[in-house]
């Protein structure tokens, strides 16, 4: 998961959980929006930064 949400406890704004929703439709379909998640993943650095079991 992205690090963010871990750093905020998951207490997430609505928009937020959009740009969280707008990402995993886009991740239903990753060939036919490639461009648009490349485009997220070059200019939304919170996306980036990820935490789980091997890098929290």
């Amino acid at each position: 998961m992205p690090k963010y949400i871990q750093d905020k406890e998951f207490e997430l704004s609505e928009e937020e959980y959009k740009e969280l929703d707008n990402l995993a439709n886009l991740m239903l379909n990753p060939n036919e929006n490639f461009d648009n998640l490349q485009e997220i993943w070059n200019n939304t650095y919170k996306f980036r930064i990820m935490s789980g079991a091997l890098n929290s």
